[in-house]
């Protein structure tokens, strides 16, 4: 007899759960749906930044905190007056032949102007969002744009998330042309009208410090939370409790069933009151996907209430499921989707194995077994999706979800009360009064998330695991919860002590597996930041990086260059080189800066540092300490600040901020200029510019100027150099050796790859630099459609008589060059 044999198969659990069996048929399909028409299969790229005509049906409406918002279906695009053999009429053939039957368009409107900016805001579009009502035709012209695709590592795919809910094009700087005058839908126009009173309602109750979190948790909407707040949530690991899951549904909905019921209500009034309260206030939310999941599963409930039958809660999963998945199928990529029904899982499938372990007695451990449980079924996704995990988030969660009910009920009080506030200033203070202890529990939310950030290894970044690494870490845990789960565990778990030693090996271990990565001997990677500059290169242990900025892109840290530091599983950079003082090169560097804290006291990292040193005869010794700062951002520190020894250096508040944050948190800070040197193993880092000799008193054209050697590989960084300064360079380096083939290398087997000057500029990366640097490739980091008209067609057009090769950042995303 086969060992296969001898394993009970738990038949009753199969065909006892025939909707778990077709959930996981939907998956499979979903899964199927997703290889065979992947997202980006649906090309819509000719109406970028053109502006259309079109006629839709008004599906939702929102409120943000940077205006309103329109959901359109049924899309029908419109011909202008411009004759049959317009570029529009073409452009119209082109949307109609492609578009998607159950295409969807947003619609961007502007919200109230910023009194502070006065000179930068639009005009409020209110009129426009109370025209058009929800089940209503309208008529709209406007800009349209497709979601923003991720266009480098570890940037999250606004376009993949936007197609998996069928929204193909957004839609802004609108005019509206006309509707139907229909009324629409009476009962979604009454929830869209509440949820924007209640919005202004937080507002004025609990204020500017908290009305976000507030809006957030009761609302689900998280778009007025600021960066800092949102990496403090993040940081503690209970970021999750923003999003409308369980914990909100279950709370209205089941509070009001037990009233209804202590009322001496039918079981059948009481079923159909607080499923029409849920159903509503899912709706009212947005209908995220954990908000529909949790509102399936408790309609599912009231259902076995009713008929007085067992409820099941893996049947009731997979019931949501399947309503998600069949209406959208590329749902089963989006983070949201996978963590919401990860969890349920988790608490179905490993809480109670965890709990025969270690039989907890008390309701912390049992709370603290939940916890452990749930943490071990979602890591990999965690990991697949943030890269990067958050220790103390178990022990903050502690305390911080049993109190969310307490968040819930006062805040649901507060913002109901403020509905009440244009009758009087009596009811502003009532209203207060009501939400009062919400105040005092976020800031108790926010006191022990500071504190976890500031105890050592507070956030972990792991970078994102590999495939394989997943699916042995889930075939592992299956096992193991297996063989717990057999019919005569009691036997096997007479020997509790062992089985909670391996039980707790066997997590450390899997979760060491999902740490360790093998990275690449050499990497160099030309980050897609829009209209600015930042370059990573990673070398046996060492990371530098060199500018980090943007003109064109809004919190470039957060949103393009931190989620690829992640994404490859770094917490260090040893090296940060700021060319000159430009925004459009030190702006993420401010903004890691100023997202930087401190650490407890003796919190402070060390880590071996593989550098031999850096040295110039202008700067003295610059040799890297093994010590580095405590302050970090997200689990991310930095080393060293290398700036440009010029006269320049500290012009502008956006350097002085830089140069005052890093010496507030004891960032050491250096000034570089010609002939400084750095070698570590095969890479050799050269600075050939500013020189003291060669200074023209332009920010950009004294700048720093790199050369790095590694084997066979050269890559120069020039900044913004260009006009006198790159004359002056050319001349300098004219019969220099510098830019022959590396030691032990020929012309035929060695690279050498430019960063063009000044963002391709006209007057950047002339003939004669050319000449003298004989590039095989040529990178230019610019942003898309910018106002510069970079690259100039005066430099594109010096590159292709010479037939070199050209890699655009605004056309192709990141540009990433791996060696071993």
């Amino acid at each position: 007899m086969s060992i296969l044999s001898r394993i009970p198969i738990p038949c009753t659990e199969i065909t006892g759960r025939p909707v778990c069996l077709l959930a996981a048929l939907v998956v499979l399909f979903s899964i199927l749906r997703g290889l065979l028409a992947p997202p980006g299969s649906i090309d819509l790229s000719s109406a970028e930044g053109r502006y259309l005509l079109l006629s839709g049906e008004v599906l939702s409406k929102e409120t943000t905190a940077e205006g309103y918002g329109l959901q359109l279906g049924y899309i029908t695009f419109l011909e202008k007056n411009e004759g049959n053999t317009s570029p529009y009429k073409a452009l119209l053939d082109k949307l109609r032949e492609r578009w998607p039957r159950k295409g969807r368009i947003r619609v961007f409107l502007n919200g109230s102007p910023d009194k502070t900016l006065p000179y930068s805001q639009k005009p409020d579009q209110a009129d426009i969002y109370r025209a058009c009502r929800i089940g209503s035709r309208v008529t709209l012209s406007g800009k349209a744009s497709i979601p923003e695709p991720a266009t480098n590592p570890g940037q999250y795919d606004a376009q993949k998330a936007s197609y998996a809910r069928h929204t193909y094009l957004k839609l802004s700087d609108v005019t509206l042309k006309g509707t139907d005058q229909k009324h629409g839908n009476l009962f979604l126009n009454a929830l869209a009208f509440l949820r924007l009173s209640l919005r202004k309602g937080a507002e004025q109750v609990f204020g500017s410090r908290n009305s976000a979190l507030i809006s957030a948790i009761v609302l689900g909407d998280r778009s007025g939370l600021d960066a800092e707040t949102r990496q403090l949530f993040q940081d503690g690991g209970i970021l999750h409790v923003l999003a409308v899951s369980s914990l909100h549904v279950t709370l209205l909905g089941l509070t009001l069933y037990k009233i209804l019921r202590r009322l001496r209500q039918s079981f059948l009034v009481s079923a159909l009151a607080s499923g029409f309260l849920v159903v509503s206030y899912c709706l009212m939310t947005g209908s995220s996907y954990s908000a529909v999941r949790a509102g399936v599963m408790f309609l599912l409930w009231l259902g076995s209430q009713i008929t007085g039958r067992t409820f099941d809660r893996l049947t009731a999963l997979g019931a949501a499921a399947i309503l998600i998945l069949l209406r959208q199928p590329l749902a089963l990529t989006d983070a949201g989707f996978l963590l919401s029904f990860g969890c349920i899982l988790s608490l179905a499938l490993l809480e109670p194995v965890f709990s025969d372990i270690w039989n907890p007695r008390h309701a912390l451990s049992r709370r603290l077994s939940g916890a452990l449980a749930l943490q071990a079924g979602v890591l990999p996704c965690i990991l697949w999706f943030y890269y990067q995990a958050t220790p103390y988030g178990i022990l903050v969660g502690l305390i911080v979800l049993p109190s969310m009910s307490l968040v819930m009920f006062f805040g649901t009080i507060g913002i109901l009360a403020g509905l009440l506030i244009p009758l009087g200033s009596f009811f502003l203070t009532s209203a207060r009064l009501a939400g009062g202890p919400c105040g005092y529990l976020l800031d108790l939310f926010r006191l022990l998330c500071r504190f976890a950030q500031r105890l050592p290894g507070d956030v972990i970044i792991t970078g994102r695991p590999s495939v394989w690494k997943m699916v042995l870490y889930y075939a592992c845990l299956l096992a193991f919860c297996l063989i717990i789960r057999l019919p005569d565990r009691k036997t096997f778990l007479k020997n509790r002590k062992k089985i909670r030693f391996f039980h707790a090996g066997l997590l450390l271990s899997l979760f060491l597996l999902m740490l360790i990565q093998r990275k690449p001997a050499f990497r160099f990677t030309c980050l897609d930041v829009g209209q600015g500059s930042c370059a990573l290169v990673e070398q046996d242990g060492l990371t530098m990086l060199f500018d980090c900025g943007s003109s064109s892109v809004k919190d470039v840290w957060r949103r393009r260059v931190e989620p690829a530091l992640k994404f490859y599983g770094i917490s260090h950079i040893d090296l940060l080189f700021l060319s000159h003082a430009d925004g459009d090169h030190i702006s993420g560097a401010q903004e890691l800066l100023s997202g930087m804290h401190g650490m407890l006291p003796g919190a402070a990292c060390f880590r071996r540092m593989p550098p031999e040193g850096i040295s110039s005869a202008q700067t003295g010794d610059l040799t890297l300490v093994q010590r580095f700062s405590a302050a970090q951002a997200g689990g991310i520190r930095i080393g060293r600040i290398l700036l440009p020894q010029t006269d320049v250096t500290s012009d502008g508040p956006g350097m002085a901020e830089v140069i005052a944050a890093a010496r507030r948190f004891n960032i050491p800070i250096s000034t570089v200029s010609e002939g400084a040197e750095f070698q570590h193993g095969q890479l050799h880092l050269r600075v050939l510019s500013p020189s003291p000799g060669r200074m023209t008193g332009s920010d950009n054209e004294d700048c720093i100027v790199l050369s790095l050697s590694w084997k066979n590989i050269r890559i120069l960084f020039t900044g913004d150099l260009e006009k006198e300064g790159e004359e002056k360079f050319t001349r300098a380096y004219q019969d220099a050796a510098l830019f022959s083939p590396p030691r032990g290398h020929s012309e035929t087997n060695s690279r050498t790859i430019l960063l063009a000057g000044h963002h391709g500029s006209r007057n950047a990366t002339s003939e004669g630099f050319l000449s003298l640097v004989r590039p095989d490739l040529v990178l230019i980091s610019c942003g898309r459609n910018n106002r510069y008209g970079h690259p100039a067609a005066a430099m594109l057009k010096r590159l292709e008589d010479r037939g070199l090769p050209c890699f655009r950042t605004d056309q192709s995303g990141a540009f990433c060059l791996t060696a071993d």
